[in-house]
């Protein structure tokens, strides 16, 4: 069996107040310090991968914060989902794998447009090395399971390794496993 998580990466330096907004929305959630810029949030409702919801928050937190959002989903290490949100708009949506629910989909990723996804993050010299990870082919040894896409994701782009292979169900279940920081380092929302 795969990993199954969902988290947001949200260009701030204050937890505090991404804490606040989440508490404000009635949420439950875990939010990370601020690590090189981003903070991680880990979101109770959003374990259960529905996609409208992860795209309902990852808009709300861009649009409060007035930042670039990632919200990522790895459904079974079979599915890697990412939405990115610039104040409140959608620069791109990226499935590595759509056809996985129906047979008759694309069988290799669709969307992920590198260009647009650095200038938002302010790194533009960054977008041959993203496409190469976003398109590289399921078949790849290096991309086969979609927690190691995310991670060729985060690396490219400078986010918290935190956000790889972790959501609020398995940071709840097994504090040990969160890259760089302790459970107690967290602000425990809800």
């Amino acid at each position: 069996m795969g990993a199954f998580y969902t988290n947001f990466c949200v260009r701030s330096d204050d937890p505090q107040a991404i804490g606040g907004l989440l508490k404000a929305e009635g949420r439950a959630a875990l939010v990370s310090p601020s690590i090189g810029g981003w903070v991680v949030v880990f979101d109770q409702a959003c374990e259960s991968q529905e996609i409208d919801e992860l795209q309902r928050l990852g808009e709300l937190l861009s649009v409060k914060t007035g930042s670039v959002v990632f919200s990522a989903l790895n459904h079974d290490d079979s599915v890697l989902l990412l939405d990115i949100f610039d104040r409140g708009q959608p620069v791109d949506t990226y499935n590595s794998c759509p056809n996985y629910f129906d047979e008759e989909g694309a069988e290799e990723p669709e969307g992920g447009d590198a260009n647009a996804v650095c200038r938002a993050v302010g790194l533009p010299e960054a977008a041959s090395a993203l496409e190469a990870v976003l398109h590289a082919s399921n078949e790849s040894d290096e991309y086969f399971m979609a927690t190691d896409r995310h991670a060729g994701v985060v690396e490219t782009l400078g986010l918290p390794g935190l956000s790889v292979g972790t959501g609020y169900t398995y940071a709840m279940e097994d504090p040990e496993m969160l890259e760089g920081v302790t459970f107690g380092d967290l602000l425990e929302i809800g």
